[in-house]
């Protein structure tokens, strides 16, 4: 049988949460049973353009516009010139409505959201607010199922769109856990990064936007200096609206280094003594998971989401959203107690070994399955 053929459908394949989820779980994806492309919303792929490439993946242009009977009529087009399609997956939360709705159009058997937020981050505006009501309604009549990273996105998003109709999956994100198991020299690593030897080191991995909410570490490392602990932080991204902003305050502030770019966060994980997580947004939060496989301990944002991605011992670290004095007075005696970052350590380990790549692939495959099984009884 020839395969099932995919198209995903993403802003940009850029160092991204979503684009690193897909990246790491493809080689475990059966390639004779499930063929891949992916439409980027943008004028060019982004970062990871040439390994999805390698993994056999197309790259499909297709720029998002305002318009949504131009931006309708571009991606009919592609469907047309690309396909034909089994499943469309749409990775762009309320912007699923309209690739739903295309793709019906375009008789696309499979139609499924991914809905990853856990809230509307954009400002709650009269026009936003019908937007956010006319997208669901389109979800709810054109998809034919949604995927949710966590059971928290699933609630949240089933609180604002009545999709009780649809079939629904939830997709693990995953990790390489072999690549946080490698032993390195931390001195050597903190020197290789610019970072200092002395101190105990924080960090945070995210795309310096808004809502990650790294304006928080900054207050994080004063509260501990008041306190008498002296630490150095460090700040690890690709891309962002926030970066020249966050840059330019790192340089005055002397205890906070900006990494930008780094093809690979494990050596900075395993030089590190604690990973902070002060983010007000996440479907998942995926990168708490590859800090606790790195054996750190976490410190952060309560939130549902983020508390699925802790183990029980880092569940009892989390501080109250926007709160530095509570974040502080987690890592204070954290950090003094060696002890209890060696069991938290092992704790982590333990959780994270849950999300491995071949475990997500099967259950994307898995889901995939079952959604084109329910297209055949006529279910959807």
């Amino acid at each position: 049988m020839k395969p099932r053929r995919i198209l995903q459908v993403m802003g940009a394949v850029d160092r991204g949460g979503i684009e690193t989820w897909l990246l790491r779980l493809l080689p475990h994806l059966d390639r004779s049973k499930w063929q891949m492309d992916i439409a980027v919303n943008s004028a060019t792929a982004g970062a990871y353009a040439q390994q999805f490439i390698d993994l056999g993946v197309g790259i499909r242009i297709c720029p998002r516009s305002h318009r949504s009977w131009r931006y309708g009529a571009s991606f009919r087009k592609l469907l047309r010139e690309h396909g034909p399609y089994d499943i469309v997956q749409g990775q762009l939360f309320l912007f699923n409505g309209y690739l739903a709705k295309f793709a019906h159009q375009c008789r696309v058997p499979v139609r499924i959201a991914h809905m990853h937020p856990l809230t509307d981050i954009r400002s709650p505006t009269l026009l936003r607010g019908l937007y956010r009501r006319w997208m669901c309604h389109l979800i709810a009549k054109h998809a034919t199922a949604l995927a949710y990273p966590s059971q928290s996105s699933r609630e949240a998003f089933e609180r604002i769109a009545a999709v009780g109709h649809l079939q629904h999956g939830l997709l693990p994100n995953c990790l390489e856990l072999e690549r946080y198991s490698v032993a390195i020299d931390r001195t050597a690593t903190r020197r290789e990064l610019g970072l200092p030897s002395g101190l105990p080191l924080l960090v945070y991995v995210a795309r310096f936007a808004t809502h990650k909410n790294h304006a928080l570490v900054f207050s994080i490392v004063d509260e501990l200096a008041r306190r008498g602990v002296r630490v150095h932080a460090a700040l690890a991204g690709s891309h962002g609206e926030c970066l020249d902003e966050l840059v330019a305050r790192a340089r005055i502030h002397g205890s906070i280094t900006v990494l930008q770019g780094l093809k690979d966060v494990a050596p900075l994980l395993g030089c590190a003594d604690a990973f902070v997580f002060p983010s007000l947004e996440e479907g998942f939060g995926v990168v708490a998971v590859e800090a606790q496989a790195a054996g750190l301990p976490v410190v952060a944002s309560d939130m549902p989401s983020i508390r699925e991605a802790l183990c029980e011992g880092n569940q009892a670290l989390t501080f109250p959203l926007g709160d530095a004095q509570a974040a502080a007075a987690r890592l204070v005696p954290l950090l003094a107690d060696g002890n209890r970052r060696s069991l938290l350590a092992e704790q982590g380990r333990a959780f994270a070994a849950r999300f491995s790549a071949p475990q997500a692939g099967k259950a994307l495959s898995d889901f995939y399955d079952a959604c084109l099984a329910n297209n055949a009884a006529g279910l959807n």
